[in-house]
């Protein structure tokens, strides 16, 4: 199918360029949608555009063949066809439009004798295109968007901003900030009777805030401990979904993290008593108990000013550092 459908190929296109509403309703991200026919190839072609112009489509080769008239010119007849060519499609691949269903997207070349252009889709124009790729709006704007976590652009995109929160905050950092999760981190990996009582220690451990738009935490935070035989290979606040799959989920609220910080309330005891809620294998969290105890300990050593100590203005900065957080790295809109 791949070789098919190429520039040069002498087909007969038929193009609904204005009917966007039916598409969007339906779950389709796309520009428009061709119908394409010649000789014995009658194809639904799936098309999107990229920022730099480029064409993509996928092909459902499953699709039966439709009747193309001068009626898919116009427009009092574009809805009600499309409506038809909706169904079946969502007969042919279960969900409509579900890119599980379509081949893999290729890109087909430009070529005069069949000249294309995007037509912009509310949904997905992000201006890039029109503004161009190197303007200052559109470099602000890409910074916002945001990273896939795992991803070397996310990766590199965290570090030069926690550098860059390491630099400009004062200290001692907020308690559960990105910034004093790194030093949590390199603390754990510096304490040398941690690495003692958890060396036979494998599993992630997450420790799950809950929101307290009260203290500007206006999100749950999910912090994420890749703890590897007595050594924390990282520790990161992470989206949601990952950290719900990390190994051990231990959840509280914001004051009852607070509490374990101050040296108030002991972790394993916290959920033995119900104050915080484990999802994991607790037998296992208990033959560690000693390892779990002094990573409490670590904690309060790193210190900290706690959310509940800020002053109102301090709270409103942890606010927008949190929604920038949220935004940028965890995939949040606030």
């Amino acid at each position: 199918m791949r070789g098919r459908l190429r520039a040069g190929t002498p087909l007969l296109a038929v193009t609904l360029n204005e009917p966007y509403d039916p598409l969007h309703r339906y779950g389709f991200n796309v520009g428009y949608l061709e119908m394409w026919s010649g000789g014995d190839l009658n194809e639904m072609v799936h098309v999107r555009y990229d920022p730099d112009g480029n064409i993509w489509a996928s092909f459902c080769k499953r699709m039966p063949p439709l009747v193309l008239d001068r009626s898919w010119k116009r427009r009092e007849h574009a809805y009600s066809k499309l409506q038809g060519v909706i169904g079946r499609m969502r007969a042919v691949t279960g969900k409509g439009g579900n890119s599980r269903c379509w081949g893999s997207f290729h890109r087909i070349p430009a070529d005069s004798r069949y000249p294309r252009r995007a037509v912009p889709s509310r949904r997905r124009s992000t201006g890039l295109a029109r503004q161009g790729r190197d303007s200052p709006r559109v470099e602000e704007r890409r910074k916002k968007m945001a990273l896939t976590y795992g991803t070397e652009e996310y990766e590199k995109a965290y570090q030069e901003e926690l550098a860059r929160r390491m630099e400009s905050e004062p200290r001692p950092f907020v308690y559960l900030t990105p910034e004093w999760v790194a030093l949590f981190e390199k603390a754990i990996q510096e304490d040398a009777v941690y690495k003692e009582l958890a060396r036979d220690w494998e599993g992630s451990v997450v420790l799950h805030v809950q929101k307290a738009p009260q203290y500007g935490l206006d999100i749950d935070l999910y912090i994420h401990l890749d703890l590897w035989h007595g050594d924390c290979r990282r520790a990161r606040i992470v989206p949601p979904e990952v950290g719900e799959a990390g190994d051990f989920v231990i959840t509280g609220s914001a004051e009852r993290w607070m509490e374990v910080g101050r040296g108030q309330l002991d972790t394993v005891k916290g959920m033995m008593q119900g104050k915080l809620k484990l999802k994991g294998d607790l037998p296992t969290i208990v033959r560690y108990v000693k390892a779990a105890v002094r990573l409490t300990e670590i904690s309060q050593m790193v210190g900290g000013r706690y959310p509940d100590e800020l002053s109102p203005e301090e709270i409103e900065n942890l606010r927008s550092t949190v929604k920038d957080l949220a935004e940028r790295f965890l995939g949040i809109t606030l």
